[in-house]
């Protein structure tokens, strides 16, 4: 599919940077500029702070230790770990993969993993996608 920096402009509401001329066309498109070949365009993300999205770190690294990520649900012990555990989606993602090793494969673990990974999606989808409208709505 070709489209012309017109095109691209009107859809993205974004502005030209670099001299390209108006009617020329493209028809592959990139975020990582170290990618872009002739007849490519090149698409800056804008992120708003590179220190909040570093800065969720640290709760994923607590989020993996509060999962069934070394050992599984059914051998912990501690009751509020395994609860913790249990209401952790990481527990899930870990238990699908987890299954494909020591099991074979597993159609309700699979299926926890897949869902989970989908509701996950679907949820930082429509944060984006909300957190975007806010964005622009701004500008």
């Amino acid at each position: 599919m070709r489209l012309s920096l017109l095109e691209i402009l009107e859809a993205t509401g974004g502005g030209e940077v670099g001299g390209t001329q108006v009617g020329e066309t493209f028809s592959t498109f990139h975020t990582d500029s170290r990618e872009v070949r002739p007849g490519g365009i090149f698409f800056a993300l804008r992120t708003g702070s590179g220190e909040s999205v570093q800065g969720l770190f640290p709760l994923l690294f607590v989020g993996l230790f509060l999962s069934s990520m070394n050992l599984p649900r059914n051998l912990i012990e501690v009751d509020w770990f395994r609860f913790a555990a249990t209401i952790n989606p990481v527990s899930y993602l870990i238990e699908g993969v987890r299954s494909l090793i020591i099991t074979g494969w597993d159609a309700e673990a699979l299926a926890l993993g897949f869902g989970v990974a989908g509701a996950v999606a679907v949820v930082s989808l429509a944060a984006a996608t909300w957190a975007l409208n806010g964005r622009l709505t701004r500008t």
